[in-house]
């Protein structure tokens, strides 16, 4: 697939699983698509996207377990709010424009695996936040 992510995407109030993997879309990812609560998997990895992450994406997405956008053009910061996806098992950020802090993720239960290299990201205590979820 080429192209953008049709805004019309964003009214399915009860999609649950939304990817694109590996194709070459562009543009934004429609910003309605941040509010459906039903979404559990969200995957929009290796295409050409840009724009910034929404800061509620952690309280507006509540079910979601699987979010990769990695290998995009995403800029600005990891929204501080994903400390709050519950659900979490995998969480990737890799091969983007990320910049600012890597959150804090050590609360989350079911999380598997939180990818963020090759990104402009700063480690603010990243050391010991790894450790701690990793041995806790």
């Amino acid at each position: 697939m080429t192209g953008a992510i049709p805004d019309s995407l964003g009214q399915l109030k009860n999609l649950k699983i939304c990817t694109a993997f590996g194709n070459r879309l562009s543009g934004i990812v429609p910003p309605l698509i941040f509010n459906i609560s039903s979404i559990t998997a969200f995957d929009v990895g290796v295409n050409e996207l840009h724009g910034r992450l929404p800061v509620g994406i952690g309280t507006t997405l509540p079910n979601l377990q699987f979010f990769s956008v990695g290998y995009n053009q995403f800029t600005g910061s990891i929204p501080l709010t994903i400390c709050n996806l519950s659900s979490a098992e995998l969480l990737q950020f890799s091969v983007s424009q990320f910049s600012g802090n890597v959150p804090f993720v050590g609360n989350l239960k079911h999380l598997l695996s939180f990818r963020f290299s090759a990104d402009n990201l700063g480690s603010r205590g990243l050391k010991d936040d790894l450790i701690s979820l990793l041995f806790d």
